[in-house]
This record gives C-alpha cells, sequence and structure tokens, in this order.
C-alpha cells in the first residue's frame, strides 16, 4: 500500500497540491543549503585550493615553482580568481565569490539535470528529487570549483551531453561530451 502511495506521488503526481508543497519545501531546503554553503562551509581543502589557484593566477608555474599534488585542479579556479582580481584589485570577498560561484554551478548543472531527466522519463517529480539530491549532496563541504567538485560536474554534463547526443545525433552534444570528458579527466585526474 505504501509503495503505491509513493509511486502514485512520483508518476502520477499524487495530488498535485501535494507534491506542490513538497516541491517547494525541497527548494527552500536547497536554497537554505546553498546560503550555508556559503557562509559557514570553508576548510582546509578550501584554503589550500584557493591559495594554490591564486598563485597560478598571480603567474607561478606550474612544475617549476609549484609542486602540489592537484596543481592540475587550480586552473577552472585560477580563471575565477584573475577575473575576481581583474575587477576589483583585491583578495577581499575572494572567498565568498569563489563559494557563490560553486553554488550556481551546482544549481545550474542541478537545472540541466532536471530538464534532460523530466523529458525522458516524462516524470517531472522524479526529475526535481533527482535534481535536488543532487544539489545538496556534495563530494565535499565548500562548493569551491576544486578537485572533487569539478570532477561530480563534469561526469553529469558528460553523461548529459551524451544522453542528448543519442538522442538526436547532433554534432555539438559530441564535441560537448569531449569538452566534459577532458575536463573531468585533465582536470582532476592528473591531479
Amino acid at each position: 500500500m505504501h509503495q503505491e502511495k509513493v509511486r502514485r506521488m512520483l508518476y502520477d503526481g499524487g495530488t498535485e497540491k501535494s507534491f506542490r508543497i513538497f516541491k517547494g519545501f525541497l527548494m527552500i531546503t536547497a536554497i537554505a543549503l546553498g546560503l550555508k554553503y556559503i557562509f559557514v562551509d570553508f576548510g582546509i581543502d578550501a584554503e589550500f585550493q584557493i591559495s594554490m589557484s591564486y598563485r597560478l593566477a598571480k603567474g607561478d608555474v606550474m612544475f617549476k615553482e609549484m609542486w602540489e599534488p592537484v596543481q592540475t585542479s587550480a586552473f577552472l579556479c585560477a580563471f575565477f580568481i584573475k577575473i575576481y582580481l581583474t575587477l576589483f584589485h583585491t583578495t577581499t570577498g575572494i572567498v565568498l565569490y569563489l563559494q557563490v560561484l560553486g553554488i550556481l554551478v551546482d544549481g545550474t548543472i542541478s537545472y540541466l539535470l532536471y530538464r534532460v531527466v523530466s523529458r525522458h522519463l516524462h516524470c517531472d517529480n522524479a526529475a526535481c528529487i533527482m535534481a535536488w539530491i543532487f544539489f545538496v549532496v556534495s563530494p565535499k563541504d565548500v562548493p569551491i570549483p576544486d578537485y572533487a567538485n569539478m570532477q561530480v560536474w563534469f561526469s553529469v554534463l558528460l553523461c548529459l551531453t551524451l544522453f542528448l547526443y543519442y538522442e538526436n545525433r547532433k554534432r555539438r552534444w559530441i564535441f560537448l561530451s569531449a569538452v566534459c570528458l577532458w575536463g573531468g579527466w585533465y582536470l582532476t585526474r592528473l591531479a
């Protein structure tokens, strides 16, 4: 009996009002967790990643002046740090900037996951729950673009772009799949 209720809620929408309330709850918890990630979560890995990326953005050369074991994962963060330094000419606020950026990337990928899955499963409710789980479950306690987060981001994007390629055989999807494969391998595996 309980399984039938869950199935009806996920696939048939249960009562539309009850699932709208549930979706609202999911959205509120996602926003609350996003704010927590931005303002509270900051660990030793984040300090290391930001300082390594800052050095790369300021001109240090990998394998010559930098010998960190995960230095290849500093490219993405270094790119965004360089933009921040160019715009604001200070490092004040750079941690919050990178935290917000990571949350925005997580949110964007969650939305893309929701769009692709809901269209193909014909089940908006299950897609909503999947996207919410992707957003709130993180490989690390920090949302900055570090090697663990980038590996998850590029892996999910690789799966989505390959799925879209097999769906309509457009070359842009296979090209984007190759970019995601490169990003996931080069930026994280070499680390």
